[in-house]
């Protein structure tokens, strides 16, 4: 073997055995950083994942529980880890009665044009910052703005 070729080869392959051995395990990184962390975690819903083994930094999709309002929801161990919250009370999924138009803001939810925007006020979050479709229910005007602009400013 040529000088090259085996700088090359510990380079390429001994950094991945000592990335092995220093992996931070969600567990530990938890209690050092972020204590709350472990009471969100759904031991339910995650009996097959041992927290104790899995990687901080992990892609792995497991079960969390929302600590204010004890929604279940999934995301990747290292998002949350990147400090990432419940996806229900940021507005980044629809929990239908929770957090849509529909439940949260009906006076508004009737101007939504469901014919040119192909979805209901039940399928988008108040927050929604996508321009969307609407059309006065009493008047007809029609025009486009997100439904935030809609439910903060109006």
């Amino acid at each position: 073997m040529d000088k090259a070729y085996q700088k090359q080869f510990i380079r390429k392959y001994m950094t991945k055995i000592v990335r092995r051995k220093s992996m931070v395990t969600l567990y530990d990184w938890a209690i050092k950083n972020e204590p709350g962390l472990l009471e969100e975690w759904d031991y339910d819903m995650n009996a097959d994942i041992n927290i104790k083994k899995v990687a901080a930094h992990s892609s792995k999709e497991v079960f969390w529980r929302c600590p204010q309002h004890k929604h279940i929801y999934s995301a990747r161990i290292q998002k949350r880890v990147q400090g990432h919250r419940c996806i229900y009370c940021t507005n980044h999924a629809v929990l239908v009665g929770f957090n849509d138009l529909q439940s949260q803001y009906p006076d508004i939810a009737l101007d939504l044009d469901e014919e040119k925007n192909a979805f209901c006020a039940k399928d988008i979050t108040y927050g929604n910052t996508k321009k969307i479709n609407w059309k006065c229910h009493v008047c007809k005007f029609e025009w486009t703005t997100s439904a935030a602009r809609r439910t903060r400013y109006n």
